[in-house]
């Protein structure tokens, strides 16, 4: 009945519309296959998607990070290379935010010139951000761990030698903590016998789906040759 009103308002408005059959819509609006369509859909959006979800879900689970949202591109988000990364960017405040998007190698290089992934993504969407990054050198760096891992991890400091920062907690338990660049650090857990039962670290020499940091489940050291 509305739709029947409808076509006489337009009628007397003088837009004169021509009716068209269920099978013609059918073809009109591709209904045909669409739940095919849609499985597919599903499938592709699913696997784009898997890297930053799990990635997402460790995240809010064992960091800061409330939400995040993921600009979903078939390959690189600029040039649609289907060899890209999935890179990351955080505004750290009490309640962390984190987004992600998909760059090939090449365009992760020049993203890596800018102060953030999330400012480069803001230079080429032409938009500005409400804030500017001010990146910190190690020792700056340094100096806010050593401000805040005591209280996180219920120790205090026994030994800072350069980069390295070693931790104590009340069990006796040690934390050796390494930071000498943003993509070069790592962290120790040491039991009171002085083995070491725990290790992270960002060594690239290991085939994983994150990166750079990694948990060592094998704490064996193996020699590495380098060609």
């Amino acid at each position: 009945m509305k739709v029947a009103k409808l076509f006489h308002f337009l009628q007397l408005k003088g837009l004169i519309l021509p009716m068209v059959s269920y099978l013609e819509l059918h073809e009109k609006i591709k209904l045909n296959g669409f739940e095919d369509r849609i499985k597919k859909f599903k499938t592709r959006w699913k696997n784009e998607m898997s890297i930053f979800n799990e990635l997402s879900k460790v995240r809010v689970e064992s960091t800061t990070v409330a939400s995040s949202i993921f600009i979903n591109s078939t390959g690189c988000l600029l040039c649609g290379d289907k060899d890209y990364y999935t890179v990351t960017s955080t505004i750290n405040v009490e309640k962390s935010f984190m987004i992600g998007f998909n760059l090939c190698n090449l365009h992760l290089k020049t993203a890596q010139n800018e102060d953030s992934f999330i400012e480069y993504l803001a230079t080429i969407s032409k938009q500005k951000l409400p804030f500017k990054s001010l990146p910190l050198d190690i020792k700056e760096h340094i100096a806010l761990i050593v401000e805040w891992l005591p209280k996180e991890l219920n120790c205090y400091i026994e030994n800072i030698n350069n980069n390295t920062i070693t931790l104590i907690r009340s069990s006796g338990i040690n934390v050796i903590f390494r930071l000498d660049s943003l993509t070069n650090y790592a962290y120790m857990i040491i039991n009171l016998a002085g083995k070491e039962v725990a290790r992270i670290d960002s060594a690239n020499y290991h085939n994983i789906n994150y990166g750079p940091d990694h948990i060592h489940l094998n704490l064996s050291k193996k020699k590495r040759s380098c060609n």
